[in-house]
C-alpha cells in the first residue's frame, strides 16, 4: 500500500465499521471477506473488536466450527493411539469415525514406521 495508513489499520477499521451494518447477510459477507484478509496478511485484531465479532452470528458460526473441528481431531488422536491395540472396525466404532478414515490413519501410521 502506498498510503500512510497500514493494512492492519485499514482492515481493523473496516471490521469495526462492519459491526454497524444492519443487514445481517451483508454484515456477514463483509466480515467474512475482511476476516479472510486479516488472516491472509497475518493481522492481529484488537481484543475489543474480537469480542464484537465473536458475539456476531458469523463469529458464533466460526467458533462452533472450530469446536467441531477440535472434537474431530481429538477423535483422530484417540484412534491413532488405538492402532496398536484394536482392529480398524473397532476403532471406527469406538471413535465414531468412518472406516475409511481409520484406514487412512493406519496407512499414515504404517508409513511412519
Amino acid at each position: 500500500m502506498d498510503s500512510k495508513i497500514s493494512k492492519d489499520k485499514v482492515i481493523e477499521s473496516a471490521l469495526e465499521l462492519s459491526t454497524d451494518i444492519s443487514d445481517k447477510d451483508v454484515k456477514n459477507q463483509c466480515q467474512t471477506i475482511l476476516l479472510s484478509l486479516a488472516l491472509k496478511f497475518n493481522i492481529e485484531i484488537s481484543d475489543e473488536l474480537g469480542r464484537k465479532i465473536r458475539m456476531s452470528p458469523l463469529g458464533q458460526k466460526i467458533f462452533n466450527e472450530g469446536i467441531e473441528e477440535g472434537k474431530i481431531e481429538k477423535q483422530r488422536e484417540i484412534a491413532r493411539n488405538l492402532l496398536d491395540v484394536l482392529n480398524d472396525q473397532m476403532i471406527a466404532k469406538k471413535c465414531d469415525l468412518s472406516l475409511e478414515e481409520v484406514k487412512q490413519l493406519r496407512k499414515e501410521y504404517e508409513n511412519k514406521k
